[in-house]
C-alpha cells in the first residue's frame, strides 16, 4: 500500500498538470490576439541579474511543478514551444508566493537567428535556473 506522502505528492503532481494544461491554453490565445503590450506586462526586463550562472535547482517540489508543465505541454492539443510553458511556469511559482521571472535569450547559429525563454526562481537570495540544460547561459545571450 503506497504511503500517504506517496498520495499527496502523486495528487500534487494531477493537479499541477490539470493546471498547467487549462493556463497554457490561456496564456497561448493571450499571446495570439494580445501580443507584444500583455507579454511586456508579464516579462520584467528590469529584474535580469547574471547570477543564476550554473545554479540549477534541486527542490524535488519545484522540478515536479516544472515537469508537471512539461508534461502538459507535450500532451496539448497546441503545439506550444518555451515562452507560454515559462509564462505558465512563473504563474504557478508565483501562486506559491515564490519569486520567479521568465528570461529571455537569443543566439545566432550559423544564418539562423535563435531564441529562448527560461524561468529562474530565487532561492536564498540567488536566482537559480529550473529544468534547463547546463549550456542555456552559454548559448543565449539575455535580452
Amino acid at each position: 500500500m503506497p504511503s500517504d506522502s506517496f498520495i499527496q505528492n502523486r495528487y500534487k503532481s494531477v493537479y499541477w498538470t490539470c493546471c498547467a494544461y487549462f493556463k497554457l491554453l490561456v496564456v497561448s490565445i493571450k499571446l495570439r490576439y494580445l501580443g507584444m503590450s500583455w507579454l511586456q506586462k508579464q516579462v520584467d526586463f528590469n529584474n535580469i541579474s547574471d547570477n543564476a550562472l550554473g545554479r540549477r535547482v534541486t527542490d524535488p517540489e519545484l522540478l515536479a511543478m516544472h515537469e508537471a508543465v512539461r508534461f502538459a505541454a507535450r500532451w496539448h492539443f497546441l503545439t506550444l514551444n518555451c515562452l507560454p510553458r515559462s509564462l505558465v511556469l512563473v504563474d504557478m511559482l508565483r501562486g506559491l508566493g515564490m519569486v520567479a521571472v521568465v528570461c529571455i535569450g537569443v543566439a545566432k547559429k550559423s544564418d539562423a537567428l535563435l531564441s529562448h525563454a527560461w524561468v529562474e526562481v530565487t532561492l536564498n537570495d540567488m536566482q537559480e535556473l529550473i529544468g534547463e540544460p547546463e549550456s542555456v547561459e552559454m548559448d543565449f545571450k539575455r535580452l
